[in-house]
């Protein structure tokens, strides 16, 4: 943990890590020759979807824990809300699995494609910056995503403690 202000905020991987795997990807992506990306572009972007589905994991288990948390009030003043919550979360479940088939699959797939030598270097270079990006943007939505539930949380522990 380290201290911004009042608040300490957790040490997480994807602090670090991600920054580096963006640094290293767009150095590769810029510098490589068309061999190195095709070689490489099949295991980046299937990486990076596969972090991706990591990073959804990580927020859905934020959001468990947060539902968890709240269990008890949430469904003696909002049932329905409490029910959706939870159907919502297994519908997270169900993209984790999917994205782990894409991972899969854009392996296959990007494999295939870049056999071709014919355009391979703007080819996997296209298939690079889709996979990354998506990733980038993965990780800047979970982000967010788990501020709004880290928010939300402090908020209702606040209102339900006891006035002094």
């Amino acid at each position: 943990m380290f201290a911004t202000g009042r608040r300490r905020l957790p040490l997480r991987p994807n602090r670090l890590i991600m920054p580096v795997f963006f640094a290293a990807s767009l150095l590769l992506w810029v510098l490589a020759p068309a061999p190195v990306l095709g070689a490489l572009t099949p295991v980046v972007g299937t990486l990076a979807v596969a972090c991706a589905g990591l990073n959804l994991a990580r927020v859905t288990w934020i959001v468990y824990g947060f539902s968890r948390r709240h269990r008890a009030a949430l469904q003696r003043v909002a049932s329905d809300d409490w029910r959706h919550l939870n159907r919502s979360m297994g519908l997270m479940v169900l993209v984790l699995l999917a994205t782990t088939a894409m991972a899969a699959g854009f392996y296959v797939m990007a494999t295939t494609l870049l056999e071709q030598p014919a355009n391979m270097a703007s080819q996997s270079r296209v298939l690079w910056l889709l996979t990354a990006g998506g990733l980038a943007l993965a990780v800047a939505f979970g982000e967010l995503v788990t501020h709004l539930v880290a928010v939300v949380d402090h908020t209702l522990r606040t209102l339900a403690a006891p006035a002094h």
